[in-house]
This record gives structure tokens, sequence and C-alpha cells, in this order.
């Protein structure tokens, strides 16, 4: 509509296609563009058009809500599709065509080498139980991925039962030689003694160890039959 059009009630009439009250403007151009007071006709032309107006935004707001209503529906459909396509690509996802062999090699190598801290709620071996029961029974089945158990008291949990969980990771790695990292502050002389305990009870495989130098002497009556490297931290001031 020309700004300059202001729209007369006796000339409204809805539109054929929404229903919406049409407004059929009135050429008021020379009033518009001067300070002139109008006419009695138009100010009451003006007041009642301004009340179709408001009729009219009233309705276009109800088709914006039914608008936005669809929308949202339309919105929730394409995430319903696109779920449908995912789940259908995970279900032909090469992966599933591995040799249980060569994906217990994956799951090792995903462990092997990286000197993270220990931490069930985040660590490689923790989360691969939770993906599905065949890699729970494949990642349970491969003693080699829970083998490794490096702690320190600024990285170690502590709403947890650590005892508990570091011995059922024992029991899951096995045989398998153990790599073990130690270095909890004298500080944590409470939690400490559960996870020394834990620990101690597979000393037979403890086979590459870190821990501090003050730490040594606890175990200096402890035989470690599979013992091949052992390394020692050294801390000048307290801790």
């Amino acid at each position: 509509m020309n700004e300059n059009i202001l729209p007369c009630a006796s000339e409204s009439i809805p539109c054929p296609r929404c229903g919406f009250p049409g407004l059929v403007p009135r050429t008021v151009v020379d009033i518009l563009r001067s300070n002139y007071l109008p006419p009695d006709s138009i100010i009451v032309d003006a007041r009642r058009e301004m009340a179709v107006a408001e009729t009219g935004i009233a309705l276009v707001e109800e088709k914006i809500s039914d608008m936005k209503r669809v929308l949202d529906q339309l919105h929730q459909r394409r995430q319903s599709l696109r779920d449908y396509i995912a789940d259908h690509r995970r279900v032909i996802a090469p992966i599933r065509r591995l040799p249980t062999e060569l994906l217990a090699k994956i799951f090792s190598h995903c462990v092997e080498g990286r000197a993270y801290d220990w931490d069930p709620a985040t660590n490689v071996e923790w989360i691969l139980v939770q993906v599905s029961r065949a890699w729970r029974a494949l990642s349970i089945s491969t003693p080699q991925i829970w083998s490794r158990i490096r702690m320190t008291s600024a990285s170690t949990p502590k709403n947890i039962d650590l005892k508990a969980v570091l011995l059922l990771q024992l029991e899951r790695s096995a045989h398998s030689p153990l790599t073990i990292g130690f270095d909890l502050k004298l500080s944590w002389e409470k939690p400490r003694r559960p996870v020394l305990a834990a620990l101690l009870s597979a000393r037979d495989r403890w086979q590459d160890v870190y821990i501090r130098s003050s730490d040594f002497l606890l175990f200096r009556s402890t035989t470690f039959p599979k013992l091949m490297k052992l390394s020692l931290s050294v801390r000048l001031f307290g801790g």
C-alpha cells in the first residue's frame, strides 16, 4: 500500500483468498502532506478504518500462529526423517562387517600409548562397554584394554567406590601384564589405602610401574615377579 493512502471503511472488502479485510485506498495525499485539519467525514472514516485494520492485525496474528505450528510440525518431521536415515546408515555401517578380531585390535589401539588419567567416566575402555551389547561383550573379553591404570590426586574420581571399580577393572584385565601409575598426595591418606590395596591385589602382574619416590617404601617388602620397568617421581617440597 502507498504510504500516502488512507483506507476508507466504506470501501473495505474481504480478500477472496485469505478472508482478511481488504483495504481499498482512498486518496488523502493533500491532507497527509499538510498540517490542515481534515474534514469531519475523513476523521470518521479514518477512525473506522483503524478499527478495521486492528481486526485485520488480529486475524493476521492468528494466521501467523497457525503457520508457526505447521512450521514446527514440519521441523519435527524433518528431524524424524533425518533420524530415520541415520538409523539406517548405522545398520549398513562398514564397521558392522569387521571381524571381531580386527575390532578388538582397534579397541586396543585406542587405549595403547595414551597417558590419560584413570577415570571410568571418560576412559575409552569404560565408554566402549556402553555402546552396544556386542561391543560390551567384546570389550570385556579383550583384557589388554583394561591393563592400564594411572591415578593422580588431581584426576581421581571422588564420587565412586574407588576400590570396587578398580577391582572390576583388574578382573576384566584377566591375566594381562599391568601398566600402573600411582601418584596420590600424602594428604589423600584415606583414599590411598583402598586404592593401594586394590592395586596390590594384582601385584604379580605389575610390569610397567610409575610411582612417587616416597611411595616406593610402601613396596620394600613386596615382590613383583613380572616387573620390567620402574619409574620414580621426585618431589622436593611437600605434596
